[in-house]
């Protein structure tokens, strides 16, 4: 079993790090969390983030970017450079990329098309769901499991957990059925309620995700990287950061 990267994806802390970015770093590090995933659009340039981050302690090995076809390939590229980036993950397209078998087939052959400039440029490539790529469009079959079948096994998938559950699957069996094509993992807590899907997250332990049962999954799965993000929180982001990594403290997750 190959122990994975804990982290965070620090879209999490985005407000945070808008007011002050060294010190939200500092207080992440205080925290424990030394491994960042880090997104597009963050409040500093690419190089001088990445310096200071390296300075600091923290690693980074996957990110969250652009789209590698079209006209911002050539930035998404260069900010997964200036990261050291290894692992390069499309954060979100629109559902109708989802919509109907079609559209799912166009999309992976996007992603197909990606996943070869990614690899000429050393880097392994993948995408991130929510919960809108669930939605049946042929049969039994939804638009994830298209995509799944039409993408080349070297696209990976990082699996977002909390809208897995949303979407009306079962995470933990998602894992085992994907298996070696989910090595990055989203984990969070919160109602995960397919009515609701705009309800607010919630610091782990607190929802209704079983997040002990996922992470376990994800081991056996030989997971290389395990990371905590909340999309939004009625609380304070910091607090509900600081009460998740502690309980993955608490579970024997992360020392």
């Amino acid at each position: 079993m190959t122990e994975p990267l804990y982290g965070l994806q620090i879209y999490t802390v985005r407000e945070a790090l808008a007011e002050d970015f060294k010190g939200t770093l500092q207080r992440l590090h205080d925290l424990g969390i030394r491994h960042l995933e880090v997104f597009r659009g963050m409040p500093l340039p690419p190089e001088e983030a990445a310096a200071m981050m390296k300075d600091m302690g923290f690693t980074v090995s996957t990110g969250h970017l652009p789209m590698l076809v079209g006209d911002d390939a050539e930035a998404g590229l260069a900010t997964a450079k200036a990261f050291g980036v290894e692992a390069y993950i499309i954060p979100w397209v629109p559902a109708e990329n989802f919509a109907t078998v079609e559209a799912a087939k166009a999309f992976a052959a996007q992603l197909n098309e990606g996943q070869k400039v990614a690899a000429d440029n050393g880097m392994s490539f993948g995408y991130h769901n929510h919960e809108f790529e669930f939605t049946k469009v042929d049969g039994d079959k939804t638009g994830y499991e298209v995509v799944v079948e039409e993408t080349n096994p070297s696209v990976l998938f990082e699996l977002d957990t909390y809208w897995v559950q949303v979407g009306g699957l079962d995470p933990v069996e998602l894992i085992g059925k994907l298996g070696a094509r989910v090595p990055y993992i989203h984990i969070k807590d919160g109602p995960a309620d397919p009515s609701d899907r705009n309800a607010h997250m919630v610091a782990f332990g607190e929802g209704n995700m079983d997040v002990p049962g996922i992470v376990r999954a994800s081991l056996a799965n030989n997971a290389k990287g395990i990371f905590v993000e909340l999309d939004h929180c009625a609380t304070d982001m910091m607090e509900a950061v600081s009460k998740s990594w502690a309980y993955l403290k608490s579970e024997g997750f992360v020392s």
